[in-house]
């Protein structure tokens, strides 16, 4: 696996509807950032420099540079200070992924990237339609959408109001459905109301949200009326239930992605965002303006909730307020206490399941059969290269192993 440093502008306080960008440093020896009067990133051989139209932020204000194999921070002394994992700092190396505030603008650094073919250096997300700013994310969001699209079932795996619904209306989009997107919540559900609910999307798309809380009668009355195209949203494998029906599931797994949550990808906070404000602030977005401390709030707070979490904290904001800078004392209380240098907690391991079993067995057979091929273990597991790669890491399987 080939990785190479990368940094990502994740939020802009004085332009919150902006996309955010990333900047491969793989080709380049240095990255300058200052003030100017609009975001516009240049390459000029080696040297990458950025202006971001943010008044707290110097002219010239921090920059990368590389010395040998190692990245270097240095703050190019600036009126407000450079602040790294909310510390502030002159000159710093990095080794791990850390967030970073210059004026009231947000940054990501990731040294390890993983590094994709083919990417542009600079990648600006204002230029781009893109659903995720991390390239391996963007790109397999992109192939489960048009392979959903053209079949009659997928899956997402992910807990709920992770962002899974905007998904589903892009699949239903791209499917190109005469009808409407039915949002058909299972939890508790009778077979009665799978029946009318399966009825509303004949000539659309059925999204199913929480389909592992489906009851075994509830999923007979779905196979009797099932739409050309369904969406299933569980919070684990449909596989692991040994109850589920075996032809419901056969829909089911016709595409499988399993979502990388926001707290795993802070770099797409301005995508989101952006996504978010237009919805919640209507006429007053492009006046939205985000101070400091509460872009710094953000860049740490852990997201446990997902997009339905960074939703509410907007709208929140905005009623608490009838300005146009958003402060952290206008936002939820777990959002006040978060201080940068705190990280998330750690996530309990989960206990050992027979499905997980299942799964391993089969990547390790398809690895042996494709002598470690990435790409044909994904096609016949019906799954992203992203999640073969993430359960090789989880059961620390080594992939040049199976090559010859």
């Amino acid at each position: 696996m080939v990785t190479s440093p990368a940094l990502y502008l994740a939020l802009e306080g004085a332009r919150p509807l902006g996309r955010g960008m990333r900047f491969s440093l793989a080709q380049a020896t240095e990255l300058r950032i200052g003030r100017g009067k609009e975001r516009r990133a240049t390459m000029n051989g080696a040297v990458v420099t950025l202006e971001v139209a943010d008044p707290r932020m110097s002219a010239r204000h921090a920059r990368f540079v590389r010395r040998g194999v190692a990245w270097y921070l240095e703050d190019l002394g600036s009126t407000n200070g450079t602040h790294l994992d909310g510390v502030a700092v002159t000159s710093r190396a990095f080794h791990k992924v850390g967030r970073l505030l210059l004026g009231t603008t947000g940054f990501v650094l990731d040294p390890d990237e993983r590094a994709l073919p083919g990417t542009p250096a600079i990648l600006d997300g204002d230029d781009v339609s893109l659903l995720s700013l991390r390239p391996e994310i963007d790109r397999d969001l992109r192939a489960w959408i048009d392979a959903a699209g053209r079949g009659r079932g997928a899956t997402v795996v992910t807990r709920p109001h992770m962002g899974e619904e905007a998904l589903a209306r892009e699949v239903h989009a791209r499917a190109g459905r005469p009808g409407g997107l039915e949002i058909f919540a299972c939890a508790g559900a009778t077979a009665a109301d799978a029946r009318d609910s399966a009825a509303r999307a004949r000539d659309g798309t059925l999204y199913l949200d929480g389909a592992d809380q489906l009851d075994p009668e509830a999923q007979r009355a779905l196979l009797a009326t099932l739409p050309a195209l369904t969406i299933f949203r569980t919070s684990s494998p449909l596989a692991s239930r040994l109850d589920f029906d075996a032809e419901l599931l056969a829909i089911a797994s016709g595409v499988v992605h399993e979502l990388v949550p926001l707290r795993e990808r802070p770099m797409d906070l301005g995508l989101l965002l952006s996504a978010i404000l237009p919805r919640v602030a209507g006429p007053r977005a492009p006046d939205v303006r985000l101070h400091h401390d509460l872009v710094q709030a953000m860049l740490a707070h852990a997201w446990t909730q997902g997009e339905r979490e960074l939703e509410r904290m907007v709208a929140g904001a905005l009623a608490a307020t009838p300005e146009g800078t958003l402060r952290v004392e206008h936002v939820a209380a777990a959002l006040q206490e978060m201080k940068l240098s705190e990280a998330p907690p750690p996530r309990p391991e989960p206990a050992p399941r027979e499905a997980d079993a299942r799964i391993r067995e089969e990547l390790l057979l398809a690895l042996a059969d494709t002598q470690g091929n990435v790409s044909e273990v994904a096609r016949r597991m019906k799954r992203t290269r992203m999640q073969i790669h993430r359960w090789m890491k989880r059961w620390d399987i080594d992939v040049d192993a199976y090559r010859r």
